[in-house]
């Protein structure tokens, strides 16, 4: 009886140091009236950009386009996906 009781208290420290080690999901940090997303644990300022809607029309398209995205060190981008590019046909 001692050592399943042992063995169960083992388990239960182990469990808790696997939980405590994974990285914390994004998510809004509450500061005075403000909300700040929080991702990786620090603070995530949005540098985004917007495509218009027929410009993520093809990877191909879109070839000569990131590197301008990029150099504009953008961190997040919108774009509409539309379903019939990813499934011509049902």
């Amino acid at each position: 009886m001692k050592r399943v009781i042992i063995l169960s208290v083992l388990l239960f420290f182990a469990a808790f140091v696997v939980v405590q080690a994974q990285p914390a999901l994004p998510h809004l940090q509450k500061n005075g009236n403000t909300a700040q997303l929080i991702i990786d644990e620090k603070p995530f300022l949005i540098l985004g950009g917007e495509l218009a809607n027929s410009s993520a029309s093809s990877i191909e398209y879109m070839k000569p386009y990131w590197p301008h995205l990029k150099a504009m060190n953008l961190n997040t981008l919108l774009m509409p996906v539309y379903w019939e590019l990813i499934e011509p046909e049902e």
